[in-house]
């Protein structure tokens, strides 16, 4: 996302006072009297003009107005997103589920197949999933490999780490797709993994992911189970999980491609 700043003197953001699109917001707690913040949002571009009514412009109290700034652009322009819808995230003890994954963190090394996953926008690979994930002291080096729509055959790499600040989760950084929280809901490590993401964007609109990996090919019905009722425990919908081309002509035995 690209912006067009056009700068004078405000402090602090606040709410959002229409629907996103093209937005006014209004300014609170700034150094000039009628301050405020006009908003036009586009698909992928969001441009922000900073105004101040005031006789004079004064330039303090920058940094937090481009913070400020910059994570109200960030949420207003998420919300043109295909995949975000209003609401917020689900309760999910992250807590708990950290507490009880994180040490075993290293038995997620190795290969994985995505068996179904819920509608994605940054999948550029539909068909014939696999995935390594390599750890590496903490974190995972990632590579992903299969087909593309074209049935082009494609290769991305990322990284899966600990994400700051303590928060209780992973997160997801792989090529042709944006960082995003990554939840581990349920694994017994050597046949399959329930995971979970979701983004919040200032409380009022959010999108979240689901996905079911096995460690072979073809997951057995049992594990199937264990994840769709691991996500009907978040109301995360198993009717719209779209299961994984993973056929026989697929190259689940050439594990060279990954190097």
């Amino acid at each position: 996302m690209s912006m067009t700043l056009a700068i004078c003197t405000i402090s602090y953001a606040t709410q959002v006072s229409e629907a996103p699109g093209n937005l006014t917001l209004p300014i609170k707690g700034g150094p000039s009297f009628g301050s405020r913040l006009h908003l036009e949002v586009y698909k992928d571009e969001a441009r922000l003009h900073l105004q101040s009514t005031g006789n004079r412009p004064v330039m303090k109290n920058l940094l937090p107005v481009l913070v400020a700034v910059l994570g109200v652009a960030h949420t207003v322009a998420a919300v043109t997103e295909d995949f975000v819808v209003p609401g917020s995230c689900p309760l999910v003890d992250e807590a708990s589920l950290w507490a009880t994954y994180r040490p075993n963190l290293w038995q997620m090394d190795g290969f994985w197949y995505h068996h179904s996953h819920t509608p994605m926008p940054y999948n550029p690979i539909v068909n014939c999933t696999q995935m390594r994930w390599e750890y590496i002291g903490g974190s995972f080096r990632t590579e992903a490999n299969g087909f593309d729509e074209d049935h082009a055959f494609m290769k991305t790499t990322g990284l899966i780490y600990e994400a700051a600040c303590g928060k209780p989760h992973l997160v997801i950084a792989h090529e042709k797709s944006r960082p995003a929280p990554l939840v581990i809901l349920d694994s017994d490590y050597k046949n399959f993994a329930c995971l979970y993401s979701c983004q919040d964007f200032g409380g009022k609109y959010y999108g979240d992911f689901g996905f079911i990996y096995s460690r072979t090919p073809k997951l057995d019905p049992t594990f199937v189970k264990i994840c769709q009722d691991t996500f009907k425990k978040i109301d995360l919908d198993i009717n719209t999980f779209k299961k994984t081309y993973q056929g026989d002509d697929c190259p689940h035995s050439n594990k060279k491609k990954f190097q």
